[in-house]
C-alpha cells in the first residue's frame, strides 16, 4: 500500500490526483465549518437578550428571545460574561479563516497546520489584550467588564505590576501583534494604503475647487466681455 507520505517524484499521477482531492475537500471542509461557526456565533451574539436563560443566571422570560433559542442565549451569555464585548472577536476570526482558506487557496491545496498555530495564537494574544483592555478603560462603575471574567483576571494582575499606563502599552502592542498573526494585517502596508487614499482624497477635492474657480472666472470673463 501506497503512504500518502511517500516522496512526490515516486507518486504515480492517478495517486498525486486522489491526494491533491483529499487535501482540497479536508481544506474548504473545514473552511465550511468555519463559516457556518463564524455566522452561528454572530447571530446569537447580535441576538443576545439579558432575560433570555443563560450559562450564568436563571432567565425570567417563559419565551427565548435569542434567535439561535436556548443554545444561542446560553452560548451568547456565556461569551459575554467571559470575554464580554470582545467577543465579537471570535466570529472575525473564524470568518477570516473562511477568507484565507477559499479565496486565497490558489498557493496551496494542503492545510499548513504551522498557519493553523500561528493563527490560533495570535488570536488568543489578541483576545487576552482586548479583555484587558476593554475592562480597564470601557467598563462603567456598577456596569460588569467590558473585557468579561478574563479580562478583569487578566487587567487587575498586571495594573498591580505595571500600572494603568504600562499595562496598557503592552497589552496594545500585543493586540496589534496578534491581529497581524491571526489575520494577518499588516500595519506598514495599512498605513501606506491609508496615506495614499488620502493624497486621491485631496487631489480629487483640489481639482474640483481648481475648477470650480475656472469656471467662475470664465463667467466672469464672459459677463465683463458683454
Amino acid at each position: 500500500m501506497t503512504s500518502n507520505n511517500q516522496p512526490l517524484e515516486d507518486q504515480s499521477p492517478d495517486q498525486h490526483a486522489v491526494i491533491t482531492r483529499i487535501h482540497l475537500g479536508v481544506k474548504e471542509g473545514s473552511a465550511l465549518v468555519f463559516l457556518l461557526a463564524g455566522v452561528f456565533l454572530l447571530l446569537c451574539l447580535i441576538s443576545y437578550h439579558p432575560e433570555d436563560p443563560g450559562w450564568s443566571h436563571i432567565g425570567e422570560a417563559q419565551l427565548v428571545n435569542n434567535w439561535l433559542g436556548q443554545v444561542g442565549a446560553k452560548l451568547s451569555d456565556a461569551c459575554f460574561s467571559l470575554f464580554g464585548v470582545v467577543s465579537y472577536f471570535f466570529p472575525l476570526f473564524f470568518l477570516s479563516h473562511t477568507y484565507q482558506t477559499v479565496i486565497k487557496r490558489n498557493r496551496s491545496n494542503k492545510i499548513d497546520f504551522k498557519m493553523v498555530a500561528v493563527r490560533t495564537g495570535g488570536a488568543f494574544m489578541s483576545v487576552l489584550s482586548a479583555c484587558a483592555l476593554a475592562t480597564m478603560h470601557f467598563t462603567e462603575t456598577g456596569v460588569n467588564s467590558a473585557g468579561g471574567i478574563f479580562g478583569l483576571f487578566t487587567s487587575q494582575s498586571a495594573m498591580q505590576a505595571l500600572g494603568v499606563l504600562g499595562t496598557t502599552m503592552i497589552y496594545f502592542v500585543v493586540l496589534l501583534a496578534g491581529l497581524t498573526f491571526s489575520l494577518g494585517v499588516s500595519w506598514l502596508n495599512l498605513i501606506d494604503k491609508t496615506g495614499e487614499f488620502t493624497i486621491r482624497v485631496a487631489k480629487f477635492f483640489a481639482q474640483k475647487i481648481r475648477n470650480y474657480r475656472l469656471k467662475k472666472l470664465e463667467a466672469k470673463t464672459q459677463k465683463n466681455a458683454l
